[in-house]
């Protein structure tokens, strides 16, 4: 679960970074997508897997909109010390659980012109992901004082929300490009995502998710 809440993996990721028999692995995901905690994605973009070659994946994602999903990811995290989980880790996780912006833009239609180059991609995504770092530092010293969401850690979340809007369109833009109109299903742009590193603790999937889904995906 808790690999589940920072990226979608498909099955061999999955079982790289666990290491659990391949038979117990397979059965204990098909176990969570029969009771609806997981979805199981039909991926249908070839794309480079280490060194052997390009693939096609199922990949595994946390259904987020799921409301028994969210209460298992909270009590996990709001339970951490428990568990032995990092501060920092629990500390994120209130962070990226607060309210997405309600000022973020429904969009009916993606738009892109001409040829969108990874390069020109690169270079506006490492810039928005600056500024949220900045962000993030400053919500953080605001926690180090106090737990209370103030008004001005929730300006901060409101701009961070923003500019997250801002990469996922970028991402969206390239991807529509690259990939032609199939590529924006939801759950593509997720695997998408993914795939070029977008995803990490500070900025987890089920946080994109929440914005996706006020940008109308």
């Amino acid at each position: 679960m808790l690999y589940l809440y920072k990226e979608p993996y498909s099955y061999e990721q999955f079982w790289k970074i666990t290491r659990i028999h391949r038979n117990t692995l397979h059965d204990r995901l098909e176990e969570l997508v029969g009771q609806n905690i997981v979805i199981k994605h039909a991926y249908p973009f070839r794309y480079r897997f280490g060194r052997r070659g390009f693939r096609n994946h199922d990949f595994y994602l946390l259904n987020w909109d799921n409301e028994k999903v969210r209460d298992i990811v909270s009590f996990l995290f709001e339970n951490g010390n428990a568990i032995i989980m990092p501060h920092d880790s629990i500390l994120l996780y209130r962070i990226n659980s607060v309210e997405v912006n309600s000022q973020i833009e429904r969009r009916s239609r993606i738009d892109t012109h001409g040829n969108y180059r990874w390069k020109d991609l690169s270079e506006k995504i490492n810039r928005l992901f600056i500024k949220e770092s900045e962000i993030l530092q400053q919500v953080k010293q605001y926690y180090a004082t106090s737990d209370r969401l103030t008004i001005e850690k929730m300006e901060l979340f409101e701009k961070r929300d923003k500019i997250l809007e801002e990469a996922i369109l970028e991402c969206s833009k390239y991807f529509l490009c690259k990939l032609g109109r199939g590529a924006l299903d939801s759950y593509n742009v997720l695997v998408h995502l993914k795939l070029i590193s977008f995803f990490n603790k500070f900025r987890p999937y089920v946080k994109i998710w929440q914005i996706m889904v006020k940008m109308g995906f």
